[in-house]
């Protein structure tokens, strides 16, 4: 009627409050991957995520997993999700819910037992230059697609010398590419020792006659016959404390 008034309520669409959460997951060094999907199979389920808190989804409303998480070197990650959450009818609805989440972890341990067997180790003498020993290995519980990367070290001095002294290694993951050495703990290293032998240096001084008042000594050098010197080294003779003031 003429006159009348229409006051006209309104409506709040409060976000649907859900949490989304993942698993945990641990597993020792295999070289191999540990993922989100892994961390579901674990748990006896075929979703990455569970739905929790005090509501659900709406219905016709589904979750879609964009990208999930995994670690394969030692370490431990969350086990983080990108989702979005869709409707047949309205599409992408991710924005109409007001979403928490407690994100479990995936954990790999090192893997124990490494043997690293250091054989046909080779001696050799000095020879003045840097040596490098020659050797040998092979590996006992190495993980699948890794493979060792060894070097041998440079040592100068005469001696005997433990394997840590004379090679080193890393160990490098063949699919990804990354060094894996961290992977592994309690190495054991089985090795004999590496020596480099003194050489054979022989020092011959020839007898001379001289006349103390008139003459000089000469250089050493030119009296002595010197055998096995190194290449690279040089020899310094001197004569003894008071060598020259006496007569005989």
């Amino acid at each position: 009627q003429a006159g009348e008034s229409i006051s006209l309520g309104h409506v709040d669409i409060h976000k649907r409050p859900i949490t989304i959460s993942t698993y945990d997951a641990t597993k020792v060094y295999d070289s191999t991957e540990l993922t989100s999907e892994d961390a579901a199979n674990s748990a006896g389920d075929t979703k990455v995520y569970t739905i929790t808190g005090d509501s659900s989804l709406a219905p016709l409303d589904t979750v879609q997993i964009n990208k999930t998480s995994s670690i394969t070197n030692v370490g431990k990650k969350e086990n983080s999700i990108l989702y979005s959450i869709n409707n047949p009818l309205l599409g992408d609805v991710t924005n109409s819910y007001d979403i928490a989440t407690d994100f479990g972890n995936l954990e790999v341990t090192p893997k124990s037992g490494l043997v690293i067997n250091v054989f046909d180790v080779f001696d050799y003498t000095y020879n003045g230059t840097y040596q490098y020993a020659s050797f040998t290995c092979n590996y006992e519980n190495l993980q699948p697609n890794d493979y060792p990367e060894v070097e041998a070290l440079p040592l100068y001095d005469a001696g005997t010398y433990e394997p840590e002294d004379f090679f080193s290694y890393r160990i490098i993951n063949q699919i990804t590419g990354l060094e894996t050495t961290n992977s592994y703990e309690d190495v054991t290293i089985v090795s004999s020792t590496f020596t480099i032998h003194k050489a054979d240096l022989s020092i011959k001084m020839m007898d001379i006659n001289i006349d103390l008042l008139n003459e000089k000594l000469p250089d050493p050098l030119s009296i002595a016959n010197v055998s096995g010197l190194q290449s690279a080294n040089i020899l310094k003779l001197t004569y003894g404390k008071d060598a020259y003031k006496e007569v005989g």
